[in-house]
């Protein structure tokens, strides 16, 4: 197992005061856990590695390379992002969470820190153990997408929020480019690639905006 990083203790203090307060630590699925029939942690149950961690203690850092996924047996971690002198936190995992898939599915480097802001226990499930059960058992495949779908669930309400686009067409606002183009130009930074913006100018565009709504009443 590699070194772990440690967090200030004033830093693990202010983000365990966070997540007393946090709306969705006391919101338990009706089924107990975050998977549906609690497959996925039937299946690290049995082929996980036990290991644990102590407050303050990173699960892995930002720019990592992926080489597994976690289960929280027990204890919360926090998601961070950024120097971990001042980091962004962006949400928390505690018990009969999964992290670490999206980076290993993806088969990229780290997007985010994970670190302990209590003691905690993990089912540790390598990448050759992952990539062996994907091959092998096709349940397995499914519950990662029964996983995928709630991290989507998640992700949704903020993102289609109001003013995040227009309700009659569904094409997203001016608003939600501003938030995506952050978001790339972040990731940019982060993974040190460039990318371009392509601008579009529809001439006589009301005209036929006119038209389309005329034909259509």
């Amino acid at each position: 197992m590699k070194k772990r990083h440690l967090l200030e203790n004033s830093l693990v203090e202010k983000l365990r005061t966070k997540y007393e307060d946090f709306p969705e630590r006391t919101a338990i699925p009706e089924n107990g856990d975050q998977f549906v029939g609690s497959g996925l942690k039937e299946f690290l149950g049995a082929y996980g590695t036990d290991f644990s961690l102590k407050a303050g203690e990173t699960l892995f850092l930002q720019g990592d390379t992926a080489d597994g996924l976690y289960w929280i047996e027990s204890g919360a971690v926090a998601i961070l992002q950024g120097d971990l002198d001042k980091p962004r936190l962006l949400t928390f995992r505690r018990e009969e969470h999964v992290v670490g898939e999206i980076a290993l599915l993806e088969d990229i480097k780290r997007t985010a820190t994970v670190a302990a802001i209590t003691n905690a226990k993990f089912k540790y499930l390598s990448q050759d153990k992952f990539q062996g059960l994907l091959a092998l058992i096709p349940g397995f495949g499914v519950e990662l997408m029964r996983l995928l779908s709630t991290r989507l669930r998640e992700v949704k309400p903020a993102e289609y929020s109001d003013g995040m686009y227009d309700h009659l067409t569904g094409a997203m606002s001016r608003q939600a480019f501003d938030v995506r183009l952050r978001d790339e130009i972040d990731r940019a930074q982060i993974y040190r690639y460039s990318f371009s913006v392509v601008f579009l100018d529809l001439d006589h565009f009301k005209e036929a905006w006119i038209q389309v709504v005329s034909a259509t009443g």
